[in-house]
């Protein structure tokens, strides 16, 4: 899970929406490190997985939003992002959330019991093993 804090510089609402988000993150019991960028962004805004939290355009213009993220929005968005893909998960940098972005990024828990039915080096229960020459 990728979560950022984007604003223009010197947004009035920043703190206040860093807490919030913060405050979220904690009851959530989500860790994660928030990736906060200062540029040309709607301001304050949460992104989640590249997705706004209000709903609006992530790209839209550098200006003050009239609403900023409310805690019931960053609550529903941490709860869709940490559905059964992401259940469990820890990820704590962009470096680890690149891994988890990749195909066999997910942990597989049933391969002793899938070896165990399909027999030696891979090959199906009762098959002869390959010899070497």
């Amino acid at each position: 899970m990728i979560v950022e804090l984007r604003a223009v510089p010197d947004c009035p609402n920043l703190d206040a929406t860093r807490k919030l988000l913060h405050a979220c993150l904690a009851d959530a019991g989500v860790a994660v490190s928030v990736i906060e960028r200062i540029g040309a962004y709607p301001s304050p805004s949460v992104l989640i997985d590249g997705v706004d939290v209000t709903g609006d355009d992530p790209h839209g213009p550098a200006a003050c939003v009239l609403r900023p993220p409310t805690a019931d929005q960053i609550r529903t968005a941490l709860r869709a992002a940490a559905g059964p893909a992401g259940a469990g998960r820890e990820v704590t940098d962009s470096a680890s959330a690149a891994e988890y972005s990749q195909l066999g990024g997910a942990i597989r828990t049933d391969r002793p019991q899938r070896a165990a039915r399909r027999g030696t080096c891979g090959a199906p229960a009762g098959a002869a093993a390959l010899q070497q020459p």
